[in-house]
């Protein structure tokens, strides 16, 4: 599990910029509720249905955004595209001999549940947080296995944990927030030691409509894309095994380069919602899909994720266009 972390992190680490680029795009964006607006086509002319009529879409509405700055368990923070509600805090205990505490220190956590409640993609993750003890810097802990870590596409939801190192008897602990790369507003989440807020994360079917299933095929503007099958997979690697009460599972699929000129796919073009809510990606070695094609060339492989034994709906979101989030997403059935 160990070097399943440290691939994930090195990918993470290299789309950290494009994600910083996509919230340049995304700032502007208001999030939230909605309201009907119609569509137009490249002319800026409405476009109308077969009887007439002029198609229109829900558009965001402005959301109320948060006024306060620090929280404590049990609150919530609204920010233009994001929902962020504060669970819990605790202490982490390792029980890996090798991940320990320095002398005199402790890990601590704090568990946030993170909803884009914006219409264009956004990403949370560890490395937006920074943590100080009595004024001072600590350092981050990435042990844990639910790690805050996620691209959420609009309406999807993560849960996760940010842990820091402190020392045993520090007085105050605030985990420092920042969402925005480019911006300077910094949220605090203040350390209460072991509580719980006992808020349930809300519960969303997560289904999309219209999501393609086994035996479809897709044909975007470069690719044509073969949805070969998908089910449960299982790893002969004693130290590469789900959690407790998750799976790994596949989807396979061809892609075919209908373009006339190079494009490539990868493992990290895809991500994995169950139930709405974001599912860790895995990088088995046996026919991982990854490949450079020529036009006219193919690739097949898999992609796999770690979800929930009880989730319901399951859906593989491949990102189409990075720029403009356009996905396509196709549906698990076991």
């Amino acid at each position: 599990m160990k070097n399943n972390k440290i691939v994930k992190a090195v990918c993470m680490l290299l789309v950290l910029t494009a994600f910083a680029l996509m919230a340049i795009g995304s700032g502007s964006d208001d999030g939230g509720a909605s309201k009907v607006g119609e569509v137009t086509d490249e002319k800026g002319n409405a476009v109308t249905d077969e009887n007439g009529e002029k198609v229109t879409v829900k558009l965001p509405e402005k959301v109320t955004e948060s006024t306060q700055t620090e929280f404590s368990v049990g609150e919530t923070l609204i920010t233009k595209s994001l929902k962020v509600i504060y669970l819990s805090s605790g202490v982490f205990e390792s029980d890996n001999e090798f991940i320990q505490p320095a002398e005199g220190k402790q890990y601590v956590y704090i568990r946030l549940y993170c909803e884009n409640i914006g219409s264009s993609d956004e990403s949370v993750n560890v490395f937006e947080f920074e943590c100080y003890a009595d004024g001072y810097s600590c350092e981050a802990c990435y042990s844990m296995d639910e790690e805050l870590s996620a691209s959420l596409s609009a309406g999807r939801n993560t849960v996760g944990t940010v842990c820091f190192e402190v020392p045993v008897g520090a007085e105050k602990i605030e985990f420092e927030y920042k969402p925005n790369l480019f911006g300077d507003t910094k949220y605090v989440f203040r350390y209460e030691g072991v509580k719980d807020g006992g808020i349930t994360p809300p519960a969303v079917s997560g289904e999309t409509e219209g999501a393609f299933r086994v035996g479809d095929i897709v044909e975007t503007k470069k690719e044509r894309i073969s949805f070969l099958s998908c089910g449960e997979y299982t790893s002969d690697n004693m130290f590469i095994q789900p959690k407790e009460g998750c799976r790994f599972v596949y989807f396979e699929f061809e892609f075919e380069n209908v373009s006339d000129s190079d494009t490539s796919v990868s493992t990290i073009d895809f991500h994995c919602y169950a139930n709405g809510s974001a599912c860790e990606s895995h990088y088995f070695d046996e026919d991982m899909l990854s490949g450079t094609l020529s036009p006219g060339r193919k690739a097949k492989g898999c992609v796999y994720f770690e979800v929930p034994v009880a989730a319901t709906v399951i859906e593989a979101e491949y990102e189409e266009n990075l720029f403009t989030s356009k996905k396509v997403v196709f549906r698990y059935s076991d």
